[in-house]
């Protein structure tokens, strides 16, 4: 493509450089020469014409350059926009959900890190039912999620510092831009597959048992 662009600058400037040597040549020459009334008028016509050449070709130039500067500088914007970087996420942790006289097992990844955090479930394509996502705060704060760039449906469990359920999302629509907020200071919030909490009887008040909460005893 580059050596295509190339070629083209080269022929128009050839062309361009002809033309202005025809023009000239024209204009000292023709002039000088004793011609009758109608060949003094073809020759202003060529005159005219050639003119009208030199013109368009020093538009033409200027487009192209023009063009060629702007595509470039496109062309090494796009390069050099970085792709982002995809986080790693160390080995599942079991927690458990204690729902009335029930317990629901999963295991989990820990989002522990404001990197790990920002990206979450995004580009997954699949993820078991009974495993999640674990966002863990190092203190208690209001907190919003989206769903952008995320290709699952998930619900979505906010925590306080005890891992007890304040408030659940559910079925958040994929690739969303819709924030989500707590409400209310937290400190963990829990991604699921969606329509875990509603299968099994998750709500406001179950309590998710993890190191990272401070959970009461029953």
């Amino acid at each position: 493509e580059r050596l295509s662009c190339e070629r083209l600058m080269s022929v128009i400037f050839s062309s361009f450089i002809h033309s202005f040597i025809m023009s000239e040549f024209i204009e000292k020459y023709g002039t000088r020469a004793r011609l009758h009334l109608g060949s003094r008028l073809h020759l202003g016509s060529r005159l005219h014409l050639g003119s009208r050449l030199h013109l368009g070709l020093w538009v033409a130039c200027l487009l192209f350059f023009i063009w060629g500067g702007q595509g470039a500088q496109a062309q090494a914007v796009f390069q050099n926009e970085s792709a982002p970087t995809i986080q790693s996420f160390s080995a599942t942790q079991a927690i458990n959900i204690q729902s009335g006289d029930k317990t629901h097992n999963f295991m989990v990844e820990i989002a522990d890190t404001p990197a790990r955090q920002r990206q979450g479930l995004m580009f997954r394509k699949t993820m078991p039912a009974d495993q999640g996502m674990l966002f863990v705060y190092s203190e208690n704060g209001y907190r919003s999620i989206w769903m952008k760039n995320t290709f699952l449906s998930l619900d979505i469990l906010f925590l306080d510092e005890t891992g007890r359920i304040v408030a659940i999302v559910h079925g958040a629509q994929p690739q969303s831009e819709r924030s989500f907020s707590s409400g209310t200071l937290i400190k963990g919030v829990l991604e699921l597959q969606a329509g875990r909490a509603q299968d099994l009887s998750i709500q406001s008040g179950d309590i998710v048992v993890h190191p990272h909460f401070q959970t009461p005893l029953r």
